[in-house]
């Protein structure tokens, strides 16, 4: 988003009551994460990915600029934490991804984090470039609220609501989507024996 964007109008587009745990996908949302920190008190794991969805370290640079702005926004550090790739990635209540998948990287290459990440409650907070297909892509996962209208030259910005499916989600290789989230949440859990994207090799962190 261009910088300055007022983020504010996010919170209750959520429409939730209760947030504990927030994802920050590559750490470029440390505003959201704030606003989010001084409105329900959660905590705020920073995810590390490539532009294919693989785990990687955070850049020590950029990881220690994220962690200062978070501080001076009020966050406590006991609920600032970074995801390593050796770690089991977790659901979230809302996940975070600005300048990521669906506008600077492929929308597809976003699969292996939501088919594990997202749980029935989740919100997915997403910068669409025009053109990305990101709206298709997302509609297997839930539905859609434009806050902003993508635009020729102009990125857009949507919260992705988690709804159960009963087909396999875009990657074709995460869990199936079944039909009761008791079902789901299961599989969440259980998800080191699903193979891992395209290489067939179950790895952790997901």
């Amino acid at each position: 988003m261009s910088e300055g964007f007022d983020f504010k109008g996010v919170l209750p587009a959520l429409d939730a009551d209760d947030v504990r745990t927030v994802a920050d996908i590559n750490g470029r949302a440390p505003e959201l994460c704030i606003l989010l920190y001084r409105r329900y008190g959660c905590t705020i794991d920073l995810v590390s990915c490539d532009r294919k969805g693989q785990a990687k370290q955070p850049d020590a640079a950029q990881l220690k600029t994220w962690k200062a702005r978070l501080e001076q926004g009020g966050v406590d550090r006991d609920a600032i934490r970074v995801v390593a790739p050796s770690q089991d990635l977790g659901s979230y209540d809302v996940i975070l991804t600005l300048n990521s998948f669906g506008a600077r990287h492929k929308i597809q290459n976003a699969a292996p984090i939501l088919d594990r990440a997202l749980h029935p409650l989740s919100r997915l907070v997403i910068e669409i470039r025009k053109g990305s297909g990101s709206y298709p892509f997302l509609k297997a996962y839930g539905s859609c609220n434009t806050l902003v209208p993508p635009e020729a030259g102009k990125n857009g910005l949507a919260i992705l609501s988690a709804e159960p499916q009963e087909v396999l989600p875009p990657s074709g290789s995460g869990p199936k989507w079944p039909a009761s989230w008791p079902a789901r949440k299961a599989s969440l859990t259980s998800w080191k024996s699903i193979p891992f994207c395209s290489c067939r090799v179950a790895k952790r962190w997901w």
